[in-house]
């Protein structure tokens, strides 16, 4: 029912916006980049197969959000504007905390989701996730986020179960200038001002430099009240790219980012009051460097040698983290014959982290040395010059706690002809034990004496790690069909089915002595371990459509469905999967009424989270956008975020340092000048 009462919303803005564009679709304006479809269909990915290749026959489910779509969307946020793509679950739990994923098993901490930075992993080895509040690229640097549904793994390697996303970032070129400065005020969101200078590097190279600070207020309560949860951070980024020679070509880039938030913790003791909520500010700090060096062998053949370095602290009362990441990466593609595209590569990752715990939450050892050896290949075969195309590929990892992990794939598309794509595949993907998984003790209740029955001890609830866990396990199948009847209308449709085993769980173990508290207490172990698995199967649906030459209509839907296995303990996977929507759409409309305007509006629907112990009920909002471009230098925008209700509920997540906060309706009003 409140889908319907929100299409009566939706509708007339779309027939008003048709109507006023069809008695004006005959009138001199300016046409917009990223509007053609027939551009859409020639956009070439990288994310797939780590080589340029089109959308259109693509043998994967793959979805494109450009920097136009970036910029038109109103979205402040990358997590925001991920919501645009089929098959992304994206929740805000409050202000600074989101929960994101692909193909289901959302979370806070989800975990089956590999995102990439021009092809740097970004995911924290401590949960094998993302800390979504680290921004570590503004958004008017993106020129271009990639997205894959489904697993990625024989490229990317463990943890891209589910899903990839990488973020490609704006290429500064020689002779051309996208310096700019803005800022955005929200009635709700804060502030944020931006800025990019951009110059020459001699005859062969460009340099950009970008600098970003944002406050956010809080949310509220569903008392009305303020949430704790207000935050802001810096971000200062600079990128090199320089052509040597004829076929070399280098690129250098660092970033430093600096924040901090607002949070609720838990603060669990052995003694009166036992179990409370304290108040915490979190710092963080995220700096990296990577340089990249790709050299043309011949017109068939090329090469390119990455270096990354990460380091990352994050201080809290309850936990203080520092991690540092070497990662080295090599890859050589060349044509074997005339039917053969091959690529193989090699690459080391080298991690350690020290953690300080205190008795709630600590992990033994405190610190921790992670090594992973990871080699693939892949044979992009043509079996009919553009129409049949055969994938072979294969992934092999070695850790010293888990051993070997093979993770091959097979792909193949067919297409008859040049509007029509069909294709299918069968992966194999592993989510390896994070640094939680292994080594945390975490006091999640602490029952005062008693409470249980009378004379017992005071008792703690307890999550245990387990160094004996293993990777979960998916095999994926999928198939898709991609069909553009005519130059205004396309289809993207791809269906799947996973089989996932030894998927995380919860089992409860034998009363015993708790090993840290002081004064002693008793403990009931939950352990983290493995479970026989579950199925999950679905489908996702994106099409554009464009009745005029100005306007634009994008519709993304997304379909969803567990079916776990029998599980002798507490499903934490299970508990992630009743997080996740059955239904979610996504409905876009673009128009540009006259020469310098543009109005948008986004319309967005969520299915019911099944999460216990409440039920987060299905949510639909709408936000409008307006533009005005006086001068090809300037640019005003004034919108509106969440309009249809005064506020709504994502997401509840069930564990520590997060609020159940309200999302509400805000305003904004944005500039920029180009220089």
């Amino acid at each position: 029912m409140r889908l319907l009462h929100s299409l009566y919303v939706v509708l007339p803005l779309i027939l008003i916006s048709l109507s006023s564009l069809g008695l004006a679709q005959d009138s001199t304006q300016v046409d917009f980049s990223g509007f053609s479809l027939e551009e859409l269909l020639d956009v070439e990915v990288v994310s797939i197969s780590r080589q340029a290749e089109g959308i259109q026959g693509a043998a994967a489910a793959v979805f494109v959000i450009s920097a136009e779509d970036i910029r038109r969307s109103g979205a402040l946020s990358i997590p925001e504007v991920l919501r645009l793509a089929p098959g992304l679950n994206v929740a805000r739990i409050n202000a600074n905390t989101w929960a994101v994923t692909s193909r289901g098993f959302n979370s806070r901490f989800a975990n089956k989701l590999q995102v990439l930075v021009d092809g740097r992993s970004v995911y924290s080895p401590m949960f094998s996730g993302v800390y979504w509040e680290d921004s570590s690229v503004m958004m008017e640097d993106i020129e271009r986020i990639e997205i894959i549904r489904g697993p990625g793994a024989t490229m990317w390697g463990a943890n891209a179960v589910n899903g990839v996303i990488n973020i490609i970032t704006v290429k500064p070129e020689h002779g051309k200038n996208t310096s700019f400065v803005g800022a955005t005020v929200s009635t709700r969101n804060g502030f944020k001002g931006a800025g990019r200078v951009e110059g020459d590097l001699g005859d062969r190279g460009a340099w950009n430099l970008s600098a970003q600070y944002q406050n956010h207020g809080s949310s509220k309560m569903e008392t009305g009240e303020d949430s704790f949860d207000e935050w802001d951070e810096q971000l200062v980024r600079v990128r090199l790219d320089q052509q040597l020679g004829t076929r070399d070509n280098i690129t250098v880039t660092g970033h430093h980012f600096t924040g901090n938030m607002d949070n609720d913790y838990p603060n669990n003791t052995p003694y009166p009051p036992y179990s409370s909520t304290g108040r915490d500010t979190v710092d963080f700090l995220n700096s990296s460097f990577q340089t990249i060096w790709v050299r043309e062998i011949s017109q068939t053949s090329g090469m390119k040698l990455g270096l990354y370095f990460t380091h990352f602290e994050r201080e809290e009362t309850l936990l203080r983290e520092i991690n540092n990441i070497v990662d080295m990466d090599f890859q050589h593609n060349f044509l074997a014959g005339n039917n053969h595209a091959l690529i193989w590569g090699a690459s080391f990752r080298y991690f350690h982290d020290n953690i300080r715990g205190n008795p709630t939450i600590s992990f033994i050892p405190g610190s921790n040395n992670d090594r992973v050896f990871s080699a693939f290949v892949q044979d992009d075969w043509s079996l009919i010059t553009d129409r049949l195309k055969l994938t072979l590929g294969e992934k092999w990892e070695h850790r010293d706690y888990i051993g070997d992990q093979w993770q091959p794939n097979v792909r193949m598309s067919w297409t008859p002809s040049p509007r029509t794509t069909w294709w299918g595949a069968i992966a194999r993907a592993v989510r390896v034990p994070s640094r939680i998984n292994r080594h945390i003790q975490m006091d999640m209740t602490i029952m005062p004496p008693g409470a249980m029955f009378p004379g017992t001890p005071t008792t703690t609830l307890s999550m245990v790690g387990n160094q004996n866990m293993v990777p979960e396990e998916l095999l994926a199948h999928e198939v898709g069909f991609r069909f553009k009847p005519n130059k205004t209308l396309s289809f993207d449709l791809a269906l799947f089915l996973n089989e996932y085993d030894q998927l995380r769980i919860l089992e409860r173990g034998d009363l015993q002595p708790h090993p840290v508290h002081d004064p002693p207490t008793m403990m009931i172990p939950l352990i983290i371990g493995n479970g026989p698995g579950g199925r999950t199967q679905g489908g996702e649906l994106a099409a554009d459509w464009m009745p005029f030459k100005k306007a634009k209509l994008q519709l993304a839907y997304s379909n969803w469905n567990f079916k776990p296995a029998d599980l002798d303990g507490a499903s934490e996977s299970g508990m992630e999967s009743m997080s996740t929507p059955r239904h979610q759409i996504s409905l876009r409309g673009l128009f540009c009424p006259g020469p310098g305007w543009e109005v948008d509006f986004w319309f967005r629907f969520t299915d019911d989270l099944l999460a216990d112990p409440e039920n987060v009920e299905s949510w639909d909002e709408l936000d409008l956008r307006l533009s005005w471009h006086p001068s090809q230098q300037l640019d005003l925008v004034l919108g509106g975020q969440n309009l249809l209700h005064e506020n709504h509920q994502e997401f509840r997540y069930q564990g520590m340092a997060s609020n159940h906060a309200w999302i509400q309706r805000s305003g904004y009003f944005g500039c920029k000048w180009a220089f």
